[in-house]
């Protein structure tokens, strides 16, 4: 262990001990019965060595719910009522002015908008309503004149002092923002003079695409290229083209044989609801695929239900050409549901012939002990350090397809074809951070501790003891909280006895027992057994037992102390 370890331990074990020696001092409560005595100098003093790596942390216990809940729960109901309305009337505004100004008035009742979509799916004003002063800023793209409704500054609201506090510091924000979105187009749209016209239906107005016919029908297509000196986040696509064919085989532990990054395929599709079953179809299928100079993006898109049998029949042609199929919980999701249209389009599904990797299990290995979740959007945030503009939440991609369906307005595609783009390049971007990480340990560029923690884990798994051991090593010199510093420790013990160096691993039981830790009272009773089984030693192996038994008394531990205690008595009789 380090030497920074060894400190943080010793300063551990004499925090305990002062706060014993306090404990021990105090007078007892009248009537109060006498703790028995702990006993856990012994290990420590016999093992001396030590790895505690943080110290304890003791934070004051909230003040009970039962406290703030009437506060809550009277503030709480207008408040959010006034939320729900202001965040419609921003949307609202935002959307009515940015569509005067590209020629697109509302048609129709609009559902609840969201800020405008982020710079690669932007809306393609119509030549002849195009204005001449652009609002909002940023390149074109798309179709060499593209407008975009940029999102608008965000406020940083205080940090909230409580549930009602941060519903008053939302509604100031979002009236600053209802005012400063109102007035900014509002002034736009005065000065660049943009016609007012009807609702755009063509998609290939609004999208990069065309349609396409093949002998089941018609569908839309949209691609979007981007090249490889593109970064997304913290990552450049070049890389993606420079990934290993043999990454794949260590990350499915040999299930899938090694390939070349050109013929992977990245799927992510968008679905009329998430209940699944035969009422839910994919009305939206994005492919993401490498090409020598850059990632290329294809939406297969349906106008209306009689154009999925198209859609899948396109789907299907493409996927052919590529040998792997990433995804992200697509096993679990995407993959059946897409299965279940093919059965019932009467079609044969292509997916069976793929070898697939899902990329969400990997991701919870490494980064579900740090992150809260590992949601794909999270991901994108946390690890590569992108963040979307105007993105539309995952719940409401079913209400604006419906309402597109009824309304018949193209633009209200816009969100989600950006949705869908930006969750393919993420799962791409996120795999060129994945499959190094696993192929190569020894080298994963992981700067967390917990994340570390999660591959030694994995590597335990995989039958590589040496190399988790490695990685436990690395993660316990990042300064663990201490739920995973403990739980690092006693994992590495337990591969240290597996290997058969138990002298390493009383090393560690002693660390552990030295201490107040949720593997206290399994380090103790490991303790137990060395003393009894391999040294004889039965009074050390009857005191390691009686601390287990006060931390936690168990029918296994006190038949271990009988045990003990006849073996000690034999053993003093022979002696005497």
């Amino acid at each position: 262990m380090t030497a920074d370890a060894k400190s943080r331990l010793a300063t551990l074990r004499h925090r305990e001990t002062l706060n014993r020696q306090r404990h021990d001092a105090a007078p007892p409560p009248a009537g109060a019965v006498a703790p028995a005595a702990s006993i856990h100098s012994g290990p420590a003093a016999s093992h001396g060595g030590a790895t505690r790596l943080d110290s304890q942390r003791h934070e004051t216990a909230p003040p009970p719910a039962a406290a703030v809940a009437p506060v809550a729960a009277e503030a709480a109901p207008g408040l959010k009522s006034q939320l729900a309305a202001l965040r419609r009337r921003a949307t609202r505004v935002s959307n009515q002015y940015g569509e005067a100004a590209l020629g697109h008035p509302a048609a129709g009742p609009r559902p609840p908008e969201l800020p405008p979509v982020g710079p690669e799916w932007r809306a393609v004003a119509p030549a002849a309503a195009r204005p001449a002063a652009s609002i909002g800023s940023g390149p074109a793209d798309l179709h060499g004149g593209a407008m975009r409704l940029d999102s608008q500054p965000r406020d940083i609201a205080p940090p909230p002092a409580g549930p009602a506090s941060s519903l008053k510091s939302q509604l100031a924000v979002l009236r600053r923002r209802v005012t400063r979105v109102s007035n900014h187009y509002r002034d736009a749209v005065a000065a660049a003079g943009a016609p007012l016209g009807g609702a755009v239906s063509d998609l290939s107005v609004i999208l990069p695409g065309r349609v396409v016919e093949n002998e089941h029908g018609r569908f839309f297509l949209a691609e979007k290229f981007y090249p490889s000196h593109r970064r997304h986040g913290s990552v450049e696509l070049s890389r993606l083209a420079e990934l290993a064919p043999g990454l794949l085989g260590a990350i499915s532990r040999g299930a899938i044989e090694p390939c070349a990054p050109e013929r992977w395929a990245f799927l992510d599709t968008e679905t009329t609801g998430l209940a699944g079953g035969t009422g839910t179809c994919a009305f939206l299928a994005g492919v993401g695929a490498i090409e020598p100079d850059g990632f290329r993006v294809r939406l297969f898109f349906m106008r209306d239900y009689d154009e999925e049998p198209a859609l899948l029949a396109a789907l299907s042609s493409l996927l052919a050409n590529y040998d792997v199929l990433i995804t992200y919980n697509g096993k679990a999701y995407d993959a059946p549901l897409l299965e279940t249209r093919y059965r019932l389009a009467r079609q044969r599904p292509p997916l069976a012939r793929l070898a697939h990797l899902d990329l969400l299990f990997a991701a919870r290995r490494l980064w579900r002990l740090r992150l809260e979740s590992c949601r794909l959007a999270d991901l994108e945030s946390e690890i590569l350090g992108f963040e979307r503009e105007g993105d539309l939440p995952g719940e409401m991609i079913p209400y604006y397809y419906f309402e597109y369906l009824r309304t018949r307005d193209a633009f209200r595609l816009v969100p989600l074809f950006h949705h869908n783009a930006m969750d393919i390049v993420t799962l791409a971007a996120l795999t060129a951070v994945v499959l190094p990480a696993f192929a190569s340990p020894a080298q994963a560029d992981l700067r967390h501790g917990e994340d570390l923690l999660g591959l030694a884990r994995w590597l335990g798994h995989c039958a590589a003891p040496e190399d988790a051991l490695a990685l436990y090593r690395r993660a316990l010199d990042h300064r663990l909280a201490d739920r995973h510093l403990f739980a690092a420790l006693w994992e590495m013990a337990l591969t240290e006895k597996r290997l058969g160096r138990l002298d390493r691993a009383v090393a560690v039981w002693c660390d552990l027992a030295a201490v107040k830790n949720d593997f206290r009272r399994p380090a103790l009773e490991e303790l137990a057994k060395y003393y009894e089984h391999h040294e004889r030693n039965y009074s050390m192996a009857l005191e390691m037992t009686a601390a287990a038994l006060a931390i936690e008394p168990l029918a296994a531990l006190e038949h271990r102390k009988q045990r003990l205690e006849r073996k000690a008595a034999a053993e003093m009789r022979r002696l005497l």
